[in-house]
């Protein structure tokens, strides 16, 4: 190998590894602004489903032990 080879090399070396550091930082931007604030809404949304299904549930009991629905035996 001639020193102009090596030369070639090392520019090509050079020149992938910051093209790939490039293709990182937009992987990063990506999943900073878009992924991962999608991840917190679904997050929170299904948060607030749970609770909501959980009042549900407890106002559905407190009627039955009030015998408001009056399908259970005194």
């Amino acid at each position: 190998m001639s020193a102009a080879d090596v030369a070639v090399a090392v520019l090509l070396a050079i020149c992938v590894v910051t093209n790939l550091i490039g293709c990182v930082a937009l992987s990063q931007i990506v999943v900073g602004a878009v992924a991962l604030p999608l991840m917190f809404m679904l997050a929170m949304t299904k948060i607030r489903q749970n609770q909501e299904q959980r009042n549900k549930r407890a106002k559905k009991g407190k009627n039955t032990e009030t015998g408001v629905r009056g399908t259970e035996a005194a």
